[in-house]
């Protein structure tokens, strides 16, 4: 029988080292244990079967280009999203690849993904709502059924509940003294 799993390093890690279904499959299984790197292997080979696996090894780069060219740079709210996310969402993430953004730690619950989204949450509920549509799409390059966790948007925006008085108004014109600003101010209010 030809070995399905190698061990490597000093920490003696097992590496997935075989074929299954015409994909060589050389990952790294995370750990020591051989019980837990034989199921980490299935879940290797069950990628194989669904045809993810080579999307999920895809780098978040790999799949911000991808999301792009399916855009028409020629519509103002498609240059907004690559705006977005060139300044925003990839220097959050980098180079890393779509299985190490969305792993998520079993015991604290958390990923890079709460970690990206938490860092966003101050922002208005608008902005937060383009930078998640833009990040939900592009992972879903690499895994195509992943949906982001709920945001709790903590700032809700902007909301006025007051107006101005008239006499407020009053006196705010009569403290300018260019008459082409106080036109301004009257067509405004």
């Amino acid at each position: 029988m030809p070995k399905l799993m190698v061990q490597r390093g000093k920490n003696n890690i097992w590496y997935a080292h075989c074929r299954f279904m015409g994909v060589f499959l050389h990952d790294c299984l995370g750990t020591s244990d051989k019980r837990w790197a034989e199921r980490e292997l299935a879940t290797l080979k069950s990628l194989v079967e669904r045809g993810a696996y080579r999307a999920w090894k895809k780098t978040f780069k790999e799949c911000i280009v991808d999301w792009l060219s399916d855009l028409d740079m020629k519509r103002p709210n498609h240059i907004c999203h690559e705006i977005n996310i060139r300044l925003h969402i990839a220097p959050f993430f980098g180079d890393l690849k779509i299985r190490e953004i969305i792993a998520c730690d079993e015991e604290t619950g958390k990923s890079m993904v709460t970690d990206y989204l938490n860092s966003i949450d101050h922002r208005p509920k608008e902005t937060v709502h383009k930078l998640r549509h833009n990040l939900v799409n592009i992972l879903r390059k690499g895994k195509k059924d992943y949906n982001l966790p709920e945001s709790k948007f903590s700032n809700k925006g902007f909301y006025q509940d007051r107006f101005l008085a008239q006499e407020e108004f009053h006196e705010i014109l009569e403290l300018m003294e260019d008459d082409e600003y106080r036109q301004v101010a009257i067509m405004m209010a």
